[in-house]
């Protein structure tokens, strides 16, 4: 889920969905997308076509889109609205994590109930999506913690043989009760499945 048409996810016309979810304890997936047309031209054009594709989608411009809107909905206060919605996000949380400390100078002006590391603490589960970087889990485990962590690959995009994906679960420097965690406890938890 990302931006619909012209409309960004804290639009109030889709916050039935988000009530819905957080009602069905589904939390709410934010895949990355293409940006729109004119933040294309702005920001990921001028280059080769190839590269040009390359900057707007995997190389960058997917992720920034992708945190951009959970971070929009951390701002509209959705999560002061709907406390128990949960909502995840790929490669790391989309570069949203890398950037806590500044986020949270925002806390000055949001308005919001709680402050911004509280929302990424509680609401946000980032998975690996194939980015196998221990200081890359490191990071995510320290923003949003070791039980907001979902091993995922990103099969068949970054597909490498070699066993990468078992390799880096079995050597991640979680200690074995946190390993399980990432690699399946976390969900079961996050959805109640068994």
């Amino acid at each position: 889920m990302r931006k619909v048409g012209q409309r960004h996810l804290d639009d109030p016309s889709l916050l039935p969905i988000f009530q819905s979810a957080q009602a069905l304890r589904a939390p709410i997936m934010i895949h990355p997308r293409m940006p729109d047309a004119a933040v294309r031209r702005a920001y990921y054009s001028g280059f080769t076509p190839q590269v040009d594709a390359a900057f707007v989608t995997f190389g960058l411009g997917w992720h920034y889109d992708a945190g951009i809107q959970f971070l929009r909905l951390v701002l509209a206060g959705t999560f002061d609205r709907l406390p128990q919605l949960s909502v995840i996000l790929g490669h790391w949380g989309e570069v949203v994590l890398f950037y806590a400390e500044r986020l949270s100078a925002m806390d000055k002006v949001s308005g919001l109930a709680q402050p911004i590391a509280s929302y990424l603490r509680k609401n946000l589960y980032v998975t690996a999506s194939g980015m196998f970087l221990p200081h890359y889990l490191a990071r995510a485990a320290a923003v949003v913690g070791v039980d907001h962590l979902l091993f995922s690959t990103d099969f068949p995009y970054q597909y490498r043989t070699g066993h990468d994906a078992r390799l880096f679960l079995k050597n991640c420097g979680l200690s074995e009760e946190d390993k399980a965690g990432f690699a399946y406890g976390n969900w079961t938890q996050l959805t109640g499945e068994n």
